[in-house]
């Protein structure tokens, strides 16, 4: 559920074909002169196991960036630590607007329980319980092992890790969280299949997207209290401004997991509640992102 660049085709007239092979294979051997060079990075990764599921995380460390400031990162559904180095996601573009901006970049730490994984508290649900440990234990080993240095921490997450973004939200250990394309959904428990049929007709979702939704939550979802304690627009309704950060929010118009209309909700009622957010909706399906302006809101004032 993350996001995946998309291309236009080129048009297939006369030469353009030759045009195109000739493009494609200077584009494998890097003999495109326009072509960005990526900044430089130093990565490191670790993994500790449980008990529950196997953290593991990655260290990403840019020149230039400030070591006092820890940007931890929330990857989406089926990706992995590792995910903040790869040339064709998202993150690359990150890096070069800090780079060709001057902006100082903060420190990376890229976190994952696996391919799939909610930041649940405890509750009645067999997969819930992973919010304390991340807090509890999972922080405090991190940080020590960068030195115990970290002055500012800040929040990103996608999709899933948007999500997750969420649920650390009232944690009051982040100054500025970044929420992209986030399911946040406005359905009340118990969670039926009539129920999530109704989704469907309010939101846009696409009914495999909805079953799987169905499907999934029974896993961290089994009494109204589990609902309650992850729910987003609970969430909203209930942050203390005192102790919330600054909140960078953005959901495509065209989302086809159906996550517009609450990300929309979920922003008024942040702001209602004297919440600093910046809201950017984008006509996109899934995981459009506006690179400038969330690279601006990530970098270390």
């Amino acid at each position: 559920m993350g996001a995946t660049p998309h291309h236009r085709g080129l048009p297939g007239r006369g030469g353009c074909w030759l045009a195109a092979a000739l493009l494609w294979l200077a584009l494998l051997a890097g003999g495109v002169a326009w072509a960005v060079e990526a900044p430089p990075l130093a990565k490191e990764c670790f993994r500790e196991p449980g008990p529950g599921p196997a953290l593991a995380w990655c260290v990403t460390r840019l020149p230039g960036c400030d070591p006092g400031t820890v940007l931890y990162h929330l990857h989406g559904r089926n990706l992995d630590a590792g995910i903040w180095a790869d040339p064709s996601y998202y993150t690359e573009l990150l890096k070069r607007h800090w780079q060709d901006s001057g902006l100082t970049p903060p420190t990376i730490v890229t976190i994952s329980y696996g391919p799939e994984w909610v930041l649940a508290p405890r509750g009645q649900a067999k997969r819930t319980g992973l919010r304390e440990q991340f807090l509890e234990r999972a922080l405090p080993g991190i940080e020590k092992g960068l030195g115990g240095t970290t002055r500012a921490r800040f929040l990103l997450g996608e999709s899933m890790g948007g999500f997750n973004a969420i649920q650390l939200m009232d944690s009051g250990l982040f100054t500025r969280v970044a929420i992209l394309c986030a399911p946040i959904y406005d359905i009340a428990y118990p969670i039926t299949m009539a129920g999530t049929l109704d989704l469907v007709r309010r939101t846009g979702m696409e009914y495999k997207i909805a079953l799987g939704f169905w499907w999934l939550l029974g896993d961290y979802v089994q009494s109204a209290g589990d609902w309650e304690a992850i729910s987003p627009l609970r969430m909203a309704g209930s942050l203390d401004p005192a102790r919330a950060p600054m909140v960078y929010l953005s959901c495509g118009s065209r989302d086809q997991y159906g996550n517009f209309s609450g990300s929309l909700r979920f922003q008024e009622t942040l702001r209602q509640r004297g919440v600093n957010v910046q809201w950017r909706p984008l006509y996109t399906r899934h995981c459009g992102i506006d690179i400038p302006s969330l690279a601006e809101f990530l970098a270390v004032r």
